[in-house]
């Protein structure tokens, strides 16, 4: 990947600068030295607060990146997003690469769960990157990587929404490659020091069912492994229940 890569192009990474998606740009950054705008849920007054996370990892980004920006959205509104990216678009020119990690969920049974919050979790997971992806002009795409998650191919126990949402990234990573877009969907199972699992309070759970997290060295040099690989779809583990 480093190859198709330069110094002056522009990467898009969906989720804001926090959890999972963080690490992967941090990684990416490692590899590529280019140009990177982050677009996430935290506030505007908020992102350059002095000792926050967000602020303390944009400059952790910054020691390997060309330029580092960063701008709030809802990616979950349709007209909010494509105002955003036309502005990024504007300000600082097309992308060479997406890091698609947007992402929520919300724990209940199918039968309990409102249709509201099946729909939120649809919109920030799926329709945020089919909101994004006309915009951009994908011609100029050299990758898009997709942070998926195993139960995509698994399924769980109250978490009907995130696993639909994830099987529709797995299929949108298929359409995209047939469009002669690179991408890759990485669907993971649960991350130990970060991530939805340890922010949600439920890895002492997954552990007593039998699942093994995953720590984020070996989640990393997974990816690492992975966008340098000629796998479209693929899953990283642990140890499943």
């Amino acid at each position: 990947i480093s190859d198709l890569i330069k110094e002056d192009d522009l990467v898009l990474v969906t989720g804001g600068a926090k959890g999972i998606t963080f690490e992967h740009a941090l990684a990416l950054s490692r590899i590529l030295h280019c140009r990177f705008v982050l677009v996430g849920s935290t506030k505007s007054e908020d992102i350059y607060k002095t000792g926050s996370e967000t602020a303390k990892n944009l400059a952790r980004l910054k020691e390997n990146a060309k330029e580092v920006e960063y701008y709030s959205c809802d990616l979950s509104d349709r007209a909010e997003t494509r105002k955003i990216i036309k502005e990024i678009i504007k300000n600082h020119g097309n992308f060479a690469g997406i890091l698609h990690g947007a992402g929520i969920s919300n724990y209940a049974l199918f039968k309990d769960m409102k249709k509201s919050s099946f729909d939120k979790c649809l919109a920030v997971k799926v329709y945020s990157l089919l909101n994004i992806l006309p915009l951009c002009g994908t011609g100029n795409l050299k990758f898009v990587h997709l942070i998926s998650s195993v139960l995509a191919k698994t399924g769980m126990r109250m978490q009907a929404d995130y696993t639909f949402a994830n099987s529709w990234l797995d299929y949108l990573c298929l359409l995209l490659n047939k469009m002669n877009i690179p991408a890759k969907s990485i669907g993971y199972t649960v991350w130990n020091e970060t991530g939805m699992g340890k922010k949600d309070n439920v890895l002492e759970y997954l552990k007593s069912v039998g699942v093994v997290p995953l720590s984020t060295h070996d989640g990393i040099e997974a990816y690492e492994k992975i966008i340098n690989s000629d796998s479209r779809i693929s899953v990283v583990t642990g140890r499943l229940a």
